[in-house]
């Protein structure tokens, strides 16, 4: 859509059709569209991010091949981790350390022969950065989602981000004249909603699961796209990913699972031992025998 359209009018479009499937589920529920005063600043926060989050998506899966796009949106659970140690506290010690260091190495590897024998390097690293920019703004929205979570509806987060992403977009591409590159063809329309579904899953279903789990390891879910860019790569766009891709995939995903598995010593040694926590209390307290009551004849106080 985007090599037909425009990016901007993609992605105005998309996030316009996504809000007429909403509907219906807002007019179930109805979620409370304006939270309390202590939330609403986070509100308007993650449904600006998330919208940048949109466009940038469009911008990156356009200017790279899907495994490389796919790979650079995996760095996002370390941009989790970061934004986890300083807004939320949590901790970040030397295995976070080392997976910022195997990521910055996998993406190296994977890109860096891209970038010096291509032709077109100067677009390839725009869509690099953009594409960064994308992760970024994805770890950012689940952090603030995590905040959120206790007070705020996904339905909520949801057609804030879309109605938001629809003002930011669709005037711009106006002026552009990305929309008047649209035919009113049965195909063109096809896509469009379909474009509108997948807008809608990407925007609620990290929402919902923000409420169920910790950002991390959501975030650490989400890796499971490289499996399926590698594939569309090679069945949509007809392009088998590179060695160094592959190789710099590798690095990526070491990095992910290094800085989201969270176990301790007593952990490893339990497993190797066998015994696990309060197993020697697991089948309680020894049974006391009765051997019966004993009766004893109480002699009566003299007088």
């Amino acid at each position: 859509m985007v090599l037909m359209i425009g990016p901007l009018a993609v992605s105005g479009l998309r996030s316009l059709a996504a809000v007429f499937y909403l509907l219906p589920a807002l007019a179930f529920w109805r979620p409370r569209l304006w939270p309390a005063s202590g939330y609403r600043l986070g509100l308007v926060a993650v449904a600006v991010v998330l919208s940048f989050r949109a466009l940038t998506f469009t911008l990156g899966c356009v200017a790279l091949p899907l495994a490389e796009f796919s790979l650079l949106l995996n760095t996002m659970p370390l941009f989790t981790a970061i934004l986890g140690c300083s807004l939320l506290g949590e901790k970040c010690g030397p295995r976070e350390i080392a997976s910022g260091l195997l990521v910055l190495f996998g993406a190296a590897v994977a890109f860096l022969p891209t970038l010096i024998m291509s032709p077109d390097a100067t677009t390839s690293a725009l869509g690099i950065v953009v594409t960064l920019g994308c992760a970024f703004c994805q770890a950012l929205s689940f952090v603030i989602l995590r905040k959120l979570s206790d007070q705020v509806s996904p339905l909520t987060v949801t057609i804030w981000t879309l109605l938001i992403t629809s003002v930011l977009c669709l005037p711009p591409a106006g002026v552009m004249g990305q929309l008047n590159q649209i035919d009113l063809l049965p195909v063109d329309l096809a896509y469009v909603a379909g474009s509108g579904i997948t807008g809608l899953l990407s925007a609620l279903l990290p929402a919902i699961a923000c409420t169920m789990a910790e950002a991390g390891r959501v975030a650490i879910a989400t890796t499971s796209s490289v499996v399926f860019s590698f594939a569309l790569q090679a069945a949509v766009q007809l392009k088998a990913p590179t060695v160094w891709a592959l190789v710099g995939a590798a690095f990526i995903v070491a990095a992910v699972v290094c800085s989201n598995l969270r176990f301790e010593r007593s952990d490893v040694k339990q497993k190797l031992t066998g015994n696990e926590p309060g197993a020697d209390n697991a089948a309680g307290p020894l049974p006391v025998k009765d051997y019966g009551a004993l009766h004893m004849s109480i002699p009566p106080k003299p007088p």
